[in-house]
């Protein structure tokens, strides 16, 4: 029943881990790096177009190469941004509230509280012990396997649709759970119990699908598209470490939370889903086919998702014309 997750062999079942660890030390070093990192930063054209010839698969890849000989000569002279200068920076504010909320937004909908202690959820709605390790392991390969298609689905649906959609879809999937884990505890509803269980289930793994499709991958290519190069690594590192630290949070408190609100603790995920929702709606521009320029043109200063607010020019020379590669 239990391959490594005894009272003896679970130290072999974390030592597992450097297995991933020793394949990226091997697969690395294989990977191209990026291509505007060879060409804005280093200025090795040939190795960039080498580098985006090899992610894209297709020799066609003039006008990103523009794009980017566009950003290299706005760049010139300009240095990596610190964090003191991201976050002073004007025209940066709204797009570092945009990249913070996105992973606030993750990892508040409550996913690691969901995957972590979904064996409390199953004992709760009084699933048999030893089928509990069988859905476990299901809850998991369907994380991995909707990782895996919201690849292509983002190319062709975009960024905002496989943001907002999914997440309105988890926040049912929270509300269906709250109803029928209260009524599983009603005495006199015994005989549907059962039932109620399944539907219980159902609806976590609608949620998992609806996370893996959406707020799992989707915030980090974001956050990565709606900065300029110069400030890219620090907004990177601002955004992650507002991840790492709502997830500790989450994970410090949820067992105290589920244990004072019950099956109501979800209202509070609902909450924070409705809330990201409507930020997603009106301020996270769509970035699929648009370039950097006209990404952050679309949000600076508070710039509505759909094109309105302010705006500003990013471009040293008025008369330069806008570069056709998109994003």
């Amino acid at each position: 029943k239990e391959l490594l997750g005894t009272d003896t062999l679970w130290p072999y079942l974390f030592a597992f881990n450097f297995v991933p660890s020793i394949i990226c030390l091997i697969v690395m070093p294989l990977c191209p790096e990026s291509p505007r990192f060879l060409l804005i930063k280093k200025g090795e054209e040939e190795e960039a177009r080498k580098a985006l010839v090899k992610f894209r698969g297709t020799e066609s890849v003039s006008d990103e190469i523009e794009e980017m000989r566009m950003e290299a000569r706005k760049s010139m002279g300009i240095k990596n941004y610190t964090l003191k200068e991201l976050l002073t920076t004007p025209e940066l504010r709204m797009p570092v509230i945009i990249a913070c909320v996105l992973q606030i937004s993750q990892q508040w909908s409550g996913i690691n509280a969901v995957m972590s202690y979904s064996t409390m959820l199953f004992e709760l709605v009084n699933i048999n012990s030893n089928t509990i390790p069988y859905i476990v392991v299901a809850t998991g390969a369907i994380n991995v396997i909707c990782s895996i298609v919201a690849v292509p689905l983002m190319e062709k649906a975009g960024r905002r649709p496989l943001l907002l959609f999914p997440m309105v879809g988890m926040l049912i999937s929270f509300i269906i759970m709250i109803i029928f884990l209260n009524l599983q505890k009603k005495t006199e509803l015994s005989e549907h119990h059962v039932s109620f269980a399944y539907v219980c289930i159902i609806a976590m793994h609608t949620y998992i699908i609806g996370f893996a499709l959406g707020l799992g991958p989707i915030p980090f290519i974001v956050v990565g598209e709606i900065f300029r190069q110069e400030p890219r690594a620090a907004a990177m590192s601002l955004s992650l470490a507002f991840n790492w630290v709502c997830n500790f949070i989450l994970m410090l408190t949820f067992p105290f939370l589920q244990e004072a609100l019950n099956e109501f603790v979800y209202v509070l995920f609902c909450v924070i889903l409705a809330l990201a929702v409507t930020f997603i709606f009106f301020f996270v521009p769509e970035t699929k086919g648009k370039t950097f320029d006209e990404v952050a043109n679309s949000i600076a200063f508070g710039g509505r998702a759909k094109g309105k607010g302010k705006g500003f020019n990013i471009n040293n020379d008025e008369n330069e014309p806008m570069s056709t590669s998109k994003v």
